[in-house]
């Protein structure tokens, strides 16, 4: 009987002991936890069976404001170069305002402040720098939480400009050049687009006669185009940049159009344009969606014989126009970022640059 008390005894005493051990062990795992560590919370299932992944939770400053920066960098710039664009804070979160950036900075510093909300379920921000006109092109950030103190986002985009030109007469043959009046200057070498309508014609002066029609005749050239300075572009990278042509359909077949001696474009259609666009390009009758330019040389191949048994006369002249596709900020839509070549303004203004580059063809 004294035996069966002893061991009872004992099982006593090696539970207490294996108890106190397995508290010494929780004591010390809680005491030498990571501050880093993070306490997962498992997503809720709803009555309709839907999982929910919980909210993270973002540390906002007391005031619930998140200082906003920016900066604008000239990716073609041969040294680091900053720009002074306008920057906007678009709200990707339901039920905020689009916030204008404080001043951009050119020595690479970033902008003045500006307050953005921050909130403890994450409010989200996205900055769009607009198309500065004959300056340089729009850019897009990454979309980011507002928290903390401040949030500074780094923008790329690229110098632009406006086109220049010439018109090579392929019927003549021999790397014969049309005459080239009405812009920065008269001749038949490179010139560049001022706003003005560039007219490309015969000129005795020179050796391109070809435009001179009668009943199916055609015209056959060469349109050479690069950037009317160097580091620059014409078109932005992610946006389109389009050929138009109007050619009256009683007097002109359709053009054939190629570049750099590719295959040959389609006709995408006016209807392809972005609906402000459409309302200033009202009329014309081709679009081409031919690509940027950079300061290199590119060729343009057009081809355009009149409508069959038609002498197009003198009051029909082909009009050529480019036109690249930037980003703005609405008019019309409150806080909207629109992209087009025109805004959508009632007096349309041109997004990419104040030198629309157009062409007519005189025909004599």
């Amino acid at each position: 009987m004294g035996k069966g008390i002893e061991g009872y005894k004992l099982v006593i005493v090696l539970v207490a002991i294996a108890m106190v051990g397995l508290l010494g062990y929780m004591a010390y795992n809680w005491n030498n936890t990571p501050a880093s560590s993070v306490q997962v919370v498992p997503a809720a299932l709803t009555q309709t069976g839907e999982v929910v992944q919980p909210t993270a939770t973002v540390s906002c400053p007391s005031d619930g404001t998140t200082d906003g920066q920016a900066r604008y960098q000239d990716m073609l710039a041969s040294t680091v170069t900053y720009d002074d664009a306008t920057v906007y804070f678009v709200p990707q979160t339901a039920g905020e305002q689009r916030i204008t950036a404080g001043t951009l900075q050119t020595d690479g510093t970033y902008s003045t402040a500006v307050n953005l909300k921050c909130t403890e379920s994450g409010t989200k921000w996205q900055a769009v720098a607009v198309t500065k006109q004959d300056d340089a092109s729009s850019a897009v950030g990454d979309v980011f939480v507002a928290e903390g103190s401040y949030s500074k986002v780094d923008l790329k985009g690229k110098n632009i400009g406006t086109l220049q030109f010439k018109v090579e007469d392929k019927v003549t043959g021999g790397a014969k050049f049309f005459n080239i009046s009405g812009v920065t200057t008269d001749g038949q070498g490179y010139t560049s687009f001022n706003g003005s309508t560039a007219v490309v014609a015969n000129d005795a002066a020179y050796t391109g006669t070809s435009l001179a029609l009668a009943a199916d005749g055609y015209v056959d050239s060469t349109i050479y185009v690069k950037t009317a300075s160097t580091k620059t572009q014409y078109g932005e990278d992610g946006l389109r940049t389009f050929m138009l042509v109007n050619a009256d359909g009683s007097a002109w077949s359709e053009p054939i159009v190629g570049r750099d001696a590719g295959a040959k474009l389609v006709n995408i259609g006016i209807a392809a344009l972005s609906a402000d666009d459409q309302r200033h390009y009202s009329g014309y009758e081709y679009v081409y969606e031919i690509g940027s330019f950079d300061d290199r040389e590119h060729k343009i191949d057009f081809y355009l014989q009149t409508a069959a048994g038609v002498d197009p006369g003198a009051s029909n002249d082909p009009t050529i126009t480019f036109c690249a596709e930037g980003r703005y900020a609405s008019v019309k839509s409150t806080d909207a970022i629109k992209i087009g070549c025109w805004t959508d303004a009632a007096t349309q203004a041109e997004v990419f640059t104040a030198s629309t580059p157009i062409i007519s063809l005189n025909i004599a």
